[in-house]
């Protein structure tokens, strides 16, 4: 076998940093890369799992110092297309910027070699990346080697045999390929398998571990000719092996990931170090989730002792075993992982001694974060079962009294009361909502204590008003529902004349018409819907939110009219009385806005202190894809408004909120995306005051929520001063808490609405 090595300049310094940096798929004007070391690309301050997308299919990750700084730094591997792109590590954590390269096509995961090695200069790491289709293995540091492989290559593995770093890639036809630092050609092993699945460079044995899928052994290879030092039959097939010190005896055991549930540990217990792992001594066997992927070895709880953490494929969950011992693990704790998890690394991106997964999401096209806590657990979402597919949620305008938030379910019609007692976080019992419930509203009508709750559902004769009475526990009883007719869509509580009650808006997408209710409708005053005020609004209004347009007492009202309609856009209304005192809708004016919009939150965008509208929509009818606009308040009277450039949004977006985190007058903007099981998020950057045309944002990484997130607002729901974000998921049947992580500096809050 001939094999061609080919030597190849990258531009810039190690890895290539200045290489072909890659824009985000969420692209913005203000999209900009930034240095790793600016705070303003730091993440939103919510204790979550974070999914940064990167546009195209991650394959698999490595961690390592890759430019000698001495912070970790991410390199994934793209199946789809086959690229290698790279993040630099700094204070702030990765940077959104990355440099990106081919690799050739389906490559294998990466790894990192030993420090120092195979041409890094110092304490960098060089990186190694093989691909399938190509058939070769890139090494690169401050220069790249490329070597042409005559075989497939199936599995890849690195780390230091006999004090000598190597790189052994397994490959088909029973083929492995193994360079060591410093040698000119690879030397060739024969391998007693066909079809590697893992491999692992194991420095105590000075052997390479081959874990092969056809005969579901691990195989440790010692030299290019001879008989192998040892086999390993199991019951299962392997997918991932581990060298860790399991038990606190100074040596280290085998732990193979495979089967269906299986993590097999070799050598608990035994002396004589890593040959007793084929000693034939049987193995413990710790049940994982369906389907464990990858492993990875660290100290996450800080104790001084080697930790497990596993990938699973099929349950979507990364969990992580410390506090191990030759009894097993002492602590286990596991979290999803996002969509499609194909591989993973642990890394210390930002040099706060505490460990984050790092997570390749498939399909989503991102690599997801999982932030480590330093005490063995990592900052994530609290979830709070739900009823069946909740699709609705609303926050108590305030935290005085022990609810919290309202969720509707939509396929078992039930509302979930969410209250805060004795210091936790709770969902009460579900009660009876009615049919097709929509609309849920906190607030205050029947002058007993605590906080009481409406919403709309749909009677024999068209839309009602279902009332609930709650307690100072937070507990609500359904009450009697009074019919309104025709097909509201939304409700909304606007407090027309200043006087502590609000009144009703709603808006019935079949008439195309709003409406003002009086506030006694909500107290059940048959009566008072004979005063009810009508506005017609072409063509198909179906959402409604606040926003204050000309300084009075009394909010105005943005209507969203959706498409396909003679107008699709925001209606701007104005809700009053007149001098009569009978209640009156006017419309100021109508701004169009692409797409079909789908709903609409009242902020600030430019911090200019004037009320700006962020508009969500899809690219049409029944689309997936979607985006938010900017309506930005111009000099002019109450309806001038101009259109910023779109911002994209994940797959099917269903609800959007807003609220200023950081303090500097200008909002951030969060959006549910259904089918990514993700909650976008952006925030402002560039100068204040700016006009549509120059409004710049920057995505942060998306947030991850549970599985079809629907709706959201943003609250101070634990009332430690500290906003949070607040999730449905329709599909896990939960709520998803996103508690604030950084002390809140401004009162600011949205619902959403």
């Amino acid at each position: 076998m001939t094999i061609a090595v080919i030597l190849i300049t990258l531009c810039g310094a190690s890895l290539g940093w200045g290489c072909e940096p890659a824009a985000l798929t969420q692209v913005s004007p203000g999209d900009a890369p930034v240095r790793a070391s600016d705070p303003s690309q730091a993440q939103a301050p919510f204790k979550a799992r974070r999914e940064r997308p990167i546009g195209g299919k991650p394959e698999g990750l490595c961690a390592g110092d890759f430019d000698g700084d001495g912070i970790a730094d991410l390199a994934a591997a793209w199946i789809s297309p086959g690229k290698l792109s790279i993040w630099r590590g700094g204070e702030f954590g990765l940077g959104r910027e990355f440099s990106l390269r081919d690799c050739g096509g389906f490559p294998l995961a990466p790894v990192a070699l030993p420090p120092g090695t195979f041409g890094a200069a110092g304490r960098a790491q060089a990186l190694g990346v093989a691909s399938r289709s190509a058939r070769t293995l890139e090494i690169l540091a401050d220069t790249a080697r490329l070597l042409e492989l005559e075989h497939k290559p199936r599995a890849l593995a690195a780390g230091a045999i006999d004090g000598r770093a190597v790189i052994a890639v397994a490959c088909d036809n029973r083929r492995m390929e193994v360079l060591r630092d410093g040698g000119a050609a690879p030397e060739r092993w024969t391998l007693g398998g066909e079809l590697p699945r893992c491999a692992l460079v194991s420095s105590d044995l000075s052997a390479v571990l081959v874990g092969f899928h056809d005969t579901s052994t691990v195989v440790a290879y010692g030299a290019s000719e001879g008989p192998p030092l040892g086999t390993i039959r199991l019951t299962g097939f392997p997918r991932a092996l581990a060298a860790l010190d399991v038990d606190g005896d100074g040596d280290e055991e085998l732990a193979v990931a495979g089967g269906d549930h299986e993590l097999w540990v070799f050598g608990i217990g035994e002396a004589g170090g890593a040959r007793a792992w084929f000693a034939g001594v049987e193995p413990q066997s710790w049940r994982t989730d369906a389907i464990p992927l990858a492993l990875d070895v660290a100290d996450f709880d800080g104790d001084g002792r080697d930790d497990l953490a596993i990938l699973h494929h099929y349950h979507l969950t990364a969990m992580l075993m410390t506090q191990l011992s030759a009894a097993g693990p002492g602590r286990i704790s596991k979290l999803y992982a996002g969509q499609t998890p194909s591989g993973f690394a642990v890394l210390d991106s930002n040099g706060d001694g505490m460990l984050d997964l790092a997570i390749a999401n498939r399909d989503t096209q991102g690599i997801g974060f999982l932030p480590g806590d330093g005490a063995g657990g990592f900052s994530s979402d609290v979830r709070i079962p739900l009823g069946d597919s909740p699709n609705a949620l609303a926050a108590a305008p305030n935290s005085a009294g022990e609810l919290r938030l309202v969720a509707l379910n939509a396929k078992s019609n039930t509302l979930s009361a969410v209250v805060f007692h004795e210091g936790v976080l709770k969902a009460l019992e579900s009660v009876p909502s009615g049919s097709e419930a929509r609309s849920p509203r906190i607030l205050e009508w029947d002058g007993a204590p605590g906080l009481d709750a409406l919403c709309l559902i749909t009677g024999a004769r068209g839309a009602e008003l279902m009332r609930f009475s709650g307690d100072s526990t937070g507990r609500l009883v359904p009450g009697t529902a009074l019919e309104l007719g025709g097909a509201a869509s939304d409700l909304l509580l606007v407090d027309v004349d200043g006087d502590g009650s609000a009144e009703l808006a709603l808006c019935d997408p079949i008439a195309g018409t709003a409406m003002l209710l009086e506030a006694t409708v909500a107290r059940g005053d048959v009566g008072s819907l004979s005063r009810t005020a009508r506005l017609p609004v072409p063509a198909s209004p179906n959402s409604l939110c606040r926003i204050e347009l000309d300084g009075d007492a009394a909010p105005e009202i943005a209507c969203v009219l959706a498409a396909p309609g003679a107008r699709v856009g925001i209606a701007w209304l104005d809700a009053q009385r007149t001098a009569a005192g009978n209640l009156e809708l006017v419309e100021l004016g109508f701004s169009a806005v692409p797409g079909a919009p789908v709903a609409a939150v009242s902020c600030d965008l430019n911090g200019d202190g004037r009320a700006d509208l962020a508009v969500l929509t899809t690219a049409g009818p029944g689309s997936a894809q979607g985006a938010w606009y900017g309506l930005l308040r111009g000099p002019g009277g109450p309806n001038d408004f101009s259109l910023s450039a779109p911002f994209a949004t994940g797959l099917r977006p269903n609800r959007i909120a807003a609220a200023d985190l950081d303090a500097d007058g200008r909002a951030e903007v969060f959006v549910a995306a259904q089918n990514s099981h993700l909650v976008n998020a952006w925030t402002p950057i560039g100068a204040k005051g700016a006009l549509a045309g120059g409004l710049e944002v920057r995505a942060w990484d998306d947030l991850g929520a549970g599985l079809g997130p629907l709706d959201l607002c943003v609250s101070d729901v634990d009332g430690d001063g500290r906003l949070d974000l607040c999730v449905v998921n329709g599909f896990s049947n939960d709520l998803s808490l996103l508690y604030g992580s950084a002390p809140r500096k401004a009162q600011s809050n949205s619902t959403g609405r």
